[in-house]
């Protein structure tokens, strides 16, 4: 089966709402990775945890920290460099418009890339038609609607895994 993106495939988008829903009420916490209530999590490491749990992404790559406000004082951005490069071979980057609109249908899989202060600095992964996961300080990981204005107005890029490779 030629499939061109990795989220065609039934049982690889029921393993990431899986895992996605595990993750659901982690508190924020900058720079760890560790899910439930008594771990903590920020968005990229959340996003990078969940794909490679579900064999989505190779594990031990070692995501890049950079501070909080990072980019509110540089135009590069830590996340986007780690897609372009060590991501480079399982994720497509889709471009978005000076509006904010996807060149491509966002889809269940896609990993939102939304930029804060002068660069992408906050990742949500597109669950459904409808909802994205992400993890912000005070509310720790959650559902949120793609109509949330709030980010959707930030929205710089769109990663998507492409199809099955080995990894």
């Amino acid at each position: 089966m030629d499939v061109r993106y990795y989220f065609e495939q039934p049982e690889h988008l029921a393993a990431l709402r899986e895992e996605a829903a595990a993750w659901l009420g982690t508190p924020f916490r900058y720079g760890a990775a560790v899910r439930g209530a008594g771990g903590g999590t920020d968005c990229a490491r959340m996003s990078y945890a969940i794909f490679t749990a579900i064999g989505a992404t190779p594990a031990g790559k070692v995501f890049p920290s950079a501070s909080a406000d990072y980019t509110v004082h540089h135009a590069d951005s830590p996340i986007d460099d780690f897609f372009r490069t060590e991501l480079a071979a399982e994720f497509e980057r889709l471009p978005v418009t000076a509006d904010g609109a996807a060149d491509s249908a966002i889809r269940a899989g896609d990993v939102l890339g939304f930029r804060i202060g002068k660069a992408v600095h906050h990742l949500a992964i597109v669950i459904d038609s409808g909802r994205m996961l992400q993890c912000v300080k005070p509310h720790g990981a959650r559902l949120v609607s793609l109509q949330d204005s709030t980010f959707m107005k930030r929205l710089a890029v769109v990663y998507r895994r492409r199809g099955e490779q080995p990894l």
